[in-house]
C-alpha cells in the first residue's frame, strides 16, 4: 500500500474534525434513515443514496440561490427523503413547532449529507445492498 500524501492526510483530518464537530447532526440524520428502514425493510442503500443525493442537490441549489431541479424518487427513496428532509429542516431552524438552537447552516447540512453518502458507498461495497443500513443500525437505538 502506498504511503498517503500530506494532502490526503489533511483531507482525512478535516473529515474527522467535521465528524467530531457535527456528530449530533450526523446521528440525527442517520437515526431517521434507520427509522425509515425499520418501517420499510425493503429500503436499500441505493434508496438511501438516491434520497440523500436529491437533498444534497436541493440544499446546494438553495446555497447558490437557484431553483433546484425536481428529482423523481421511487417510494422507498421518497420515504427516506421525507424523513431526512424533516430532520434537516429542524436542524436549519425552519420548524416552528420544534426550535433548534443554534440552527445549523445550509453548508453544514450539505457537508453532513455528503459525508453520509460516502459512508453508504463504503459500507455497501463491503456488505452488499444493505451493508450501510446493517452497519449503522447497530449503533443507533
Amino acid at each position: 500500500m502506498a504511503a498517503r500524501s500530506r494532502a490526503d492526510l489533511a483531507i482525512i483530518r478535516r473529515m474527522k474534525r467535521f465528524e467530531d464537530d457535527h456528530l449530533d447532526l450526523l446521528q440525527n440524520i442517520e437515526m431517521v434513515i434507520v427509522e425509515a428502514h425499520r418501517t420499510n425493510p425493503a429500503i436499500t442503500d441505493f434508496d438511501v443514496t438516491e434520497a440523500l443525493d436529491a437533498l444534497t442537490r436541493q440544499y446546494s441549489a438553495e446555497v447558490a440561490a437557484r431553483q433546484p431541479s425536481v428529482i423523481p424518487l421511487d417510494p422507498r427513496a421518497q420515504a427516506v427523503y421525507q424523513n431526512v428532509r424533516e430532520i434537516c429542516e429542524w436542524r436549519l431552524g425552519r420548524r416552528l413547532d420544534k426550535e433548534m438552537d443554534p440552527p445549523d447552516s445550509l453548508a453544514e447540512i450539505v457537508s453532513a449529507l455528503r459525508r453520509i453518502i460516502k459512508s453508504v458507498g463504503r459500507w455497501s461495497g463491503r456488505g452488499g445492498k444493505r451493508g450501510y443500513l446493517d452497519f449503522v443500525k447497530d449503533y443507533l437505538p
